[in-house]
């Protein structure tokens, strides 16, 4: 135990040193909550999903050889364990973004404390809310920028920004309760509760917290996936209605004496039975009804 002044110039009681793990799994037990409340907010109020966005915006600044490079990376350990290409490689992208923002929360907690701990400073709320911004700022644009949201640009900020300057804030009596002597804590109540439980109880409740905010907030996503999913394949289907296919025109080899046997292929492919490649780790979201193929350049009628 060591006494370290603050920033007020008291006198802090350190219950030891605060390791690099403990700070990891700080960040580990945020962040995860942090992802599980984002993808909530995807699929219940349409905003960006903040770990994709900023894959996919990656995947845009990076130079083409090492994009390339990565892409052949993950194809080759897709094949080695036997799993189809096509079916798994979106999957892998999307496990890689989330993975990827669940490692820079982490990251951004360790520093943190590892900052706090250096400067001997015991931590105010408003310094929570300085990593929050230095951490929500960023993922504000990248989110703006590659976004497929169609909400109003201020609820996007505002939907982005309130979680993570939550994430941030949330990392200050984590940081007092693990690192700070009961009887050094500013007020009655944070004294009464740190003597209540120790600090392995402690990260025990905190992870009890962080798995049920997990579990709810991706199951409540999930559900509103699956049905956002349905919703999608029953509009697909009803544009391939048979009994609108006499509305269109005719197709061009109409005329052609030579025509396959009747029953031996469909003239028109179902939606669902096209090979899909979209480079976004979703995909690219279209109304059908204002979309248009502009067909541009060495034509006499654009």
């Amino acid at each position: 135990m060591s006494r370290r002044p603050n920033a007020a110039g008291q006198t802090v009681k350190l219950l030891g040193d605060l390791g690099l793990g403990q700070g990891t799994l700080a960040g580990a037990l945020l962040t995860a909550p942090l992802v599980g409340v984002m993808y909530l907010l995807d699929h219940w109020a349409g905003l960006p999903f903040i770990p994709f966005a900023l894959f996919d915006w990656i995947a845009r600044v990076l130079p083409g050889p090492v994009v390339t490079f990565g892409i052949d990376m993950m194809i080759d350990g897709i094949r080695l364990v036997g799993m189809s290409v096509a079916d798994a490689a979106k999957t892998a992208e999307q496990i890689m973004a989330v993975v990827m923002f669940f490692f820079i929360g982490v990251a951004a907690i360790a520093l943190f404390f590892s900052v706090l701990k250096s400067r001997n400073i015991a931590p105010r709320p408003f310094a929570g809310l300085v990593v929050g911004l230095l951490l929500g700022l960023p993922m504000t644009v990248v989110g703006l920028d590659m976004g497929q949201s169609t909400l109003d640009p201020a609820l996007i900020i505002l939907g982005i920004m309130v979680p993570i300057l939550v994430w941030g804030v949330a990392g200050v009596p984590v940081y007092r309760r693990l690192m700070i002597q009961p009887d050094a804590l500013a007020t009655e109540e944070e004294v009464r509760w740190a003597k209540s439980i120790d600090r392995r109880q402690f990260l025990v409740r905190m992870g009890v917290a962080s798995a049920t905010i997990i579990v709810l907030s991706g199951g409540v996503g999930e559900i509103l996936a699956q049905r956002e999913e349905r919703r999608l394949n029953k509009a697909i289907a009803g544009s391939m209605d048979e009994s609108k296919m006499s509305a269109r025109r005719p197709f061009p080899n109409a005329d052609d004496p030579v025509a396959p046997a009747p029953g031996t292929r469909p003239e028109y492919t179902s939606v669902k039975d096209h090979y899909k490649v979209f480079i976004n780790t979703k995909p690219t979201v279209i109304d059908i009804d204002t979309w248009s193929l502009p067909i541009t350049g060495l034509v006499d009628n654009p």
